[in-house]
Order: C-alpha cells, then structure tokens, then sequence
C-alpha cells in the first residue's frame, strides 16, 4: 500500500516500483510480481535492478531454464554486474549442474575474492558434491554478524547435518532460530532443525518446528519436511492436502524426492527407496535451495 501511494503521487519513480515487486515477490504473489517486474522493463529497459528481479522470480517459479537465459542476457548487456552472476549461479546449483555451477562461482571469486555470497554458494555445490571438508573452509563458526554470514552459518549446520555430526548441527540451528536479529530469516533454521529431527525420527517435534515457518518463500521445503513427518505419524490426510500445494513441474533437484513422498505418504505404495535415502535427499535439497 505504501509503495502503490508513493506509485501514485510519482509515476516515473522507478525505485519505488522496484520496491513493489520485491514486495509481491517476498509474499509469494510471484505471478503478480513478474507482471511488475515485466512492466518496469518495458517502461526502463537500460535497468538492471528489474531485470535481475524478474530471472529471480522466474527461478523461484521453478522455469529455471528461463531464469538462466535471462541472467545470460544481463551478463551480455552488464558484464560487470556481479548480481547477476550470482543469480546465474544459483539458476545452475537449483539445475543440479554443479560442475557448471562451481565454475561459475569460481569466476565470480576470483574477480571478487571476499564475495561471501559467492562462497556460500560455493559452499554448497561442494557439499552437494560431497567434497564437505572443503566447504568447511569457506564458512564462518563464531561471531556472526551480517545476513550472509547467518546464511553461512545455516550451511555450516546443514553439511555437519549430513556428516552425521547432529549436536553440533542441532546448535547451529537452535542458535539461528534464538539469535538471528531477521525474524523471517530464523525460519530457514527452523527447516533445518526440523530435518535434524526427521533424521533422528522425532516426528512430531519435526511438525511443531514446521507449524511454526511463516515465511512464504520456504513454503515448499516446509511443505516436503510436513509431508514426511506427517506421513511418518499416520495422517494420510494432511499428507495428501499438503502435497496438492506442491510444483505440478518441480525442477530436477526436487523432482525424485517428490515423486518418493508421493509414493510413501500420499499413494500409500511400496516404498522404492529407504527412510534414511529420504533424508539425505532432503538435505541436499535444502543445501542447494540455501
């Protein structure tokens, strides 16, 4: 309401439209946030800020192969712009084409050698490769202070999560949900601390984790960890509602371990694949979404 007034007394103000959108993305109206990001570029077409909002909105949307072709024009069009290189990144990491993605991150740190962002995302791919104890070393472990640092924090837990060194994860993840100064970034610990519960079969602790995530943008890895925990405590039902809100087209990183839920907890079949096969597909999902 806010920027629509200010839209309102100053039509050609640009900031204020990109702020809007940021807006509808945040509340996960993404459809009506491409629409916004869609309309500044045609009325600015020279603006970056817009363009990268929009291959965002496009990877959220799960249309990564839009999103990628939008972050390789920016790139041609500003080739100095590390924002998108980033988000061209994140598009290759959310593809599951980590080679790819860790060359790209590569690039962007040795043009930029103290870009933490790009390290985080480093971070994951080689987590996601297996290679932890590298991406150890790209983490931060105590005095954390900024947004990005807290993110790689969450990474830190989530990769000592998968070497099956729970306490020290559950710490990290306790401490994100206290001390986090961002209340809609503690929700992203929340998830975590929910798959350290699934991991250790406590289901319904793992539910009352999930109950508490508001934030909009975490609603389908929530929704993934409800289904599980859900499904693990009988309730067909809920499992079944859950699922409906789902990708129809979820991106290959999701895609499998979707498809296994179904089979589990909503179709009530045969399980192809163990409950522990479960969760280490969750956390390399979180891990590449972090």
């Amino acid at each position: 309401a806010a920027y629509d007034k200010v839209i309102a007394e100053h039509p050609y103000d640009i900031v204020a439209k990109n702020g809007r959108a940021e807006v509808l993305k945040a509340l996960n109206r993404l459809d009506e946030a491409l629409d916004a990001y869609d309309k500044i570029i045609d009325e600015y077409s020279y603006e970056i800020i817009p363009k990268a909002g929009r291959a965002e909105v496009l990877k959220t949307l799960n249309r990564l192969d839009e999103a990628l072709d939008a972050y390789d024009k920016i790139i041609a069009e500003h080739p100095y712009d590390v924002i998108a290189k980033h988000g061209r990144a994140e598009v290759l990491k959310a593809l599951n084409r980590l080679d790819k993605a860790l060359a790209a991150y590569d690039k962007v740190i040795a043009e930029h050698p103290y870009d933490i962002v790009a390290k985080n995302g480093r971070a994951c791919v080689l987590a996601a490769m297996e290679r932890e104890d590298e991406a150890l070393l790209l983490l931060p472990d105590k005095n954390i202070v900024t947004k990005e640092e807290w993110i790689g924090y969450h990474i830190r837990g989530m990769i000592l999560l998968r070497k099956g060194e729970l306490d020290l994860a559950t710490q990290i993840f306790e401490e994100g949900v206290r001390d986090n100064p961002r209340p809609a970034d503690r929700d992203y610990f929340r998830t975590a601390l929910a798959v350290a519960h699934l991991h250790e079969r406590e289901y319904k602790p793992a539910s009352n984790v999930l109950d508490e995530i508001t934030n909009p943008m975490l609603q389908i890895p929530a929704n993934i960890l409800r289904i599980h925990a859900f499904g693990r405590r009988g309730n067909c039902e809920r499992t079944a509602e859950i699922y409906k809100a789902l990708p129809s087209k979820p991106g290959p990183v999701l895609a499998e371990l979707q498809s296994e839920l179904h089979c589990q907890y909503v179709a009530c079949e045969t399980p192809h694949h163990s409950e522990d096969w479960l969760i280490d597909k969750e956390i390399h999902y979180i891990l590449l979404a972090a």
